[in-house]
């Protein structure tokens, strides 16, 4: 407990006014100390009997850099009381609002908080400073529990209709002892792990063509391998997360390799979370030759350049984007339905299942 500057400002005029009392007489200790040194204790006893807050911090759900979100406090206590209230956050979010001067009692505060980069972060400790009726005495109350807060990297829409996307035909083409039939048109309708891209690819102007095969039977698994060897982590976890929701959209089970993860191929909004959860944690290290071995597609960087590997094809993923790398897409309600209709997929983000 310790006195606040309006508490010292108190201190200094019962100080004063004892001084005028020895000079000028007891009238002057009754007129000006005693009051003030009634309120001097009143409030020193109203803060040195206050017990300590009970305090719980609510968290959102996991999501992608660059949104914002809400923190929830809720605290409770004997009595209400005049408090300040700061939560201190770590590295890579930017809290607004996340200190407030307010009464506290048996309610709810909240404060913005910006995601500004992917990665495990930390929330707290956290700190109430309450004050008595009259704000002559403090006392600092802290509350040391940490708590995290994932957030995904940005996931970037894929342009279907680009020539670069041949890179998927690695993926995308027919295995085992499946016959080509012929040839067609894309129809709406048809899922794209149908489509032929290297035949696309050669008539960009005619749009999509999807290849006919005798038997049904495909390749529904792609790993894919992040190697972070070389290049900045974050980079390449915002195109591995890209090039991971894009093709769990068209219908494949996907499966990931990192230097520290590994998450087997599946399916479904679950498992999409487990893939942008490995990538949130995504650091620098070498990928193990297993991984990559079994690898069907590649994310690594070549110079100053994200490129995707699959077999011998290679692409910069920045060549990918759709308009290059501007706003990342990370709900339905965010694809229009032009772009929602031209190739009948769901959105590419944390929203999508």
């Amino acid at each position: 407990m310790k006195p606040t500057l309006r508490g010292v400002v108190v201190i200094a005029l019962i100080g004063g006014g004892v001084y005028m009392a020895a000079e000028f007489g007891p009238r002057a200790l009754n007129a000006v100390v005693g009051p003030a040194l009634i309120a001097l204790i009143i409030a020193a006893v109203q803060v040195g009997i206050a017990n300590k807050p009970r305090v719980e911090r609510r968290l959102p759900e996991p999501e992608t850099a660059g949104t914002e979100v809400t923190v929830e406090l809720a605290i409770e206590t004997a009595s209400p009381t005049s408090a300040t209230v700061y939560d201190r956050v770590g590295n890579g979010l930017t809290a607004i609002g996340n200190r407030l001067t307010t009464t506290i009692g048996n309610g709810t505060l909240s404060y913005d908080l910006r995601l500004d980069e992917r990665g495990d972060h930390e929330i707290g400790p956290l700190a109430v400073e309450i004050t008595d009726v009259l704000g002559l005495f403090s006392r600092q109350f802290e509350f040391e529990e940490i708590d995290r807060l994932l957030v995904y990297p940005p996931a970037y829409r894929l342009d279907l209709t680009g020539t670069d996307l041949v890179v998927f035909s690695t993926v995308d083409r027919s295995y085992g002892n499946d016959e080509f039939a012929h040839l067609r048109e894309y129809q709406r309708g048809d899922t794209l792990r149908d489509v032929d891209w290297k035949a696309s690819a050669k008539r960009p102007d005619e749009g999509l063509v999807v290849g006919e095969f005798d038997d049904s039977s495909r390749q529904e698994t792609v790993r894919i391998a992040v190697d972070t060897d070389a290049g900045d982590p974050d980079d390449l976890a915002a195109a591995a997360a890209s090039v991971a929701c894009h093709l769990l959209d068209t219908g494949f089970e996907v499966g990931l390799g990192t230097p520290t993860a590994t998450v087997a191929p599946e399916s479904g909004g679950e498992h999409r979370r487990s893939i942008l959860t490995a990538l949130a944690r995504l650091s620098d290290g070498k990928l193990a030759d297993e991984t990559l071995e079994h690898a069907d597609l590649i994310i690594s960087t070549e110079g100053e350049e994200v490129t995707i590997r699959a077999e011998h094809t290679t692409v910069a993923f920045d060549e990918l984007v759709t308009g290059g790398r501007t706003e990342p897409v990370r709900d339905g309600s965010q694809i229009s339905e032009a772009d929602r209709g031209a190739f009948g997929r769901t959105a590419t983000g944390v929203g999508a299942t």
